[in-house]
């Protein structure tokens, strides 16, 4: 749990959780960090939306036999990420490809998602017998929910050209894409 003095009445206030359990933390951005521990493992979270942070990367590091197998610090510079391992010696890694947009995002959506298709400026996704989500893109990759429809099993398989393949049991579906929901 990361947590904070407000300042004024000196209340800690909770400002995120995860169960990492982490010792040593270093930002990325505004919005994202790398988290490390005792557990051996360094991890990198984007925590854009609170209430549902993402983890976009971890690394668990191998003991060394040693006596102190454990991360007691982390630093960045740019494009480098520094950890002090203990017995494992100072590790460094390369943090160029940690940028906006991450490349890993999380979405809850409504029943289990059980295929997905991107169509570059759209996402497929089928929620097992609940239908399809067609979600829109932007370039940060960022999606918005756009329209849902047919309440089958289907299983996005698909798309181009303006129609999207799917399939349910051994009958194929092919749907146009255009501004009418199917």
């Amino acid at each position: 749990v990361f947590t904070t003095l407000d300042g004024g009445g000196n209340t800690a206030l909770t400002a995120a959780s995860n169960s990492c359990g982490p010792v040593a933390l270093a930002p990325i951005t505004a919005t994202a960090i790398f988290a490390a521990g005792a557990d051996r493992q360094v991890r990198a979270f984007d925590l854009a939306t609170a209430a549902t942070p993402v983890e976009l990367s971890r690394v668990q590091l191998q003991p060394s036999g040693g006596n102190v197998n454990r991360i007691g610090r982390i630093a960045i510079a740019p494009n480098r990420l520094y950890v002090a391992g203990g017995d494992l010696g100072l590790l460094t890694y390369d943090t160029t490809s940690f940028t906006t947009p991450f490349p890993v995002r999380s979405y809850t959506t409504p029943g289990a998602a059980t295929s997905v298709v991107s169509l570059g400026t759209t996402v497929y996704i089928s929620r097992g017998t609940t239908g399809m989500i067609e979600f829109g893109q932007s370039s940060t990759g960022a999606l918005t929910q756009l329209r849902a429809w047919d309440g089958k099993s289907d299983i996005v398989r698909d798309g181009a050209n303006g129609f999207l393949l799917s399939s349910t049991g051994a009958i194929a579906s092919l749907w146009p894409l255009g501004p009418t929901t199917p």
